[in-house]
């Protein structure tokens, strides 16, 4: 049995995107002429079409470049673009200095693009050769075109030796490559002039770059342990068998929505939730306004507001010690409290299994915390009543739904109350 080396993946035919012309079929037309049969024998022969049948083509990213002009992919985008330009393709179009645009160069493999990708060494070339970089400048030029990969929303670049599945927009000439998937970073590439092209696998656990369909997160600087859903948990769906993955549940069908309170929460959770939203409202006249879902990208953000604050060393950091800037504390850059936010990828609010409550909204008395009659209401009645349970501690306001580990395997949420407030008192259920 071979062995497939690193460079094989870039350089040989076959590994990546195996083009092989359409088979001839049976000449069943008996008005056929002799000449006619040779004739269309010798066309499907010298012009056979490789690509049928073939929608996607694999490959990797060699290098990221920054540029001020999104690609278009549509008449009414590039309208769009037009406009702001004032009709002047020659004229820079003024945009926020965080918003910028990345273009791809891209190896297919020998079979697709014949380009040298250079993984000998400058040693082995001849003299004038072109230099690594060079070489990489010739590869084709791909663009991501992927929900929350907008022409107005900058996104974080994708690294050198990521895999890539794209779309071939002009077919006819074998370019305009749009990126409609992005796979796992398996290759670490070295692109140093003198040592040559050298490439090999990933010696830490893949990163997975993307789930689900959608970008990387804009506001995900790369640099930190969970960076690049590093971190993020899976999950296996057992009504269906399906593995799922948190904080990348809105492009399916699992969740639900409850009009009246604006939670957002697995659509098995959401008769238990309803059934609490409403004796909720009947024993305090209230309506228990909270939210739910969190997408990875939203638990990325609620992260990074606090990396300032272990910075700046704030005191009462619990969490934090100030030196990494993983955002691990409970405060923000001006070192206000803001609460804990779980590493992205690993929040319950990413199953859709947990909600935060509103508390003003919700009709809160008497403070925010454990004397609010409101809280101690929830806290005795919740996971018995509901399955809805305040697990995390010192968080008055977080629930998680009980109901999810009977609905998962490999991830399991807090059963025990962090507090008995209230679990003792005389508090009537409605």
């Amino acid at each position: 049995m071979s062995i497939i080396k690193p460079s094989d993946l870039l350089n040989t035919d076959n590994v990546l995107n195996d083009l092989q012309g359409s088979p001839v079929g049976p000449l069943v037309d008996r008005s056929l002429t002799t000449t006619d049969a040779i004739s269309a024998v010798l066309s499907a022969f010298y012009t056979p079409d490789v690509l049928a049948g073939k929608s996607r083509f694999p490959g990797y990213i060699m290098q990221s470049e920054v540029t001020d002009s999104p690609i278009m992919y549509s008449q009414e985008e590039s309208m769009s673009w037009l406009a702001q330009t004032g009709g002047h393709l020659e004229k820079s179009v003024k945009v926020p200095a965080s918003t910028v645009f990345y273009k791809y160069r891209v190896a297919l493999g020998a079979q697709l693009d014949a380009r040298d990708a250079g993984m000998d060494s400058t040693a082995k070339r001849p003299k004038n050769a072109l230099t690594v970089k060079e070489r990489l400048d010739c590869l084709p030029e791909a663009y991501l075109a992927l929900p929350g990969a907008t022409q107005t929303t900058p996104v974080a670049p994708l690294q050198p030796g990521t895999y890539v599945e794209m779309v071939m927009m002009n077919r006819s000439r074998f370019k305009g490559y749009a990126i409609v998937k992005i796979g796992r970073k398996n290759l670490t590439i070295n692109t140093s002039d003198a040592g040559g092209l050298q490439v090999s696998f990933d010696k830490s656990t893949p990163q997975l770059m993307n789930r689900g369909g959608n970008a990387p997160s804009p506001n995900d600087p790369g640099t930190m342990s969970w960076s690049n859903r590093n971190k993020q948990k899976t999950a296996i769906y057992l009504p269906t068998g399906e593995t799922i993955y948190n904080g990348d549940l809105e492009n399916s069908n699992l969740l639900a929505v409850d009009q009246e309170t604006g939670a957002n929460l697995i659509k098995d959770a959401m008769p238990d939730f309803r059934l609490l939203a409403r004796a909720y409202k009947m024993r305090w006249g209230q309506t228990l306004f909270c939210s739910g879902y969190r997408t990875y990208n939203g638990q990325v953000f609620a992260r990074m507001i606090r990396v300032n604050g272990d910075n700046n060393d704030c005191a009462g950091n619990r969490y934090g010690n100030g030196t990494k800037g993983e955002g691990a504390g409970e405060r923000n850059a001006n070192c206000k409290f803001v609460g804990y936010a779980a590493i992205p990828g690993t929040s319950n609010h990413g199953w859709g299994a947990a909600i935060d409550i509103n508390r003003p909204k919700a009709g809160f008395t008497q403070g925010m915390a454990g004397n609010s009659p409101q809280f101690r209401w929830l806290n005795k009645y919740g996971p018995e009543e509901f399955n809805f349970n305040f697990g995390v501690s010192g968080e008055h306001w977080h629930m998680d739904w009980l109901g999810w580990n009977n609905v998962v395997s490999g991830v399991k949420v807090r059963t025990s109350r962090w507090t008995q407030a209230g679990v003792g008192d005389d508090i009537p259920f409605a």
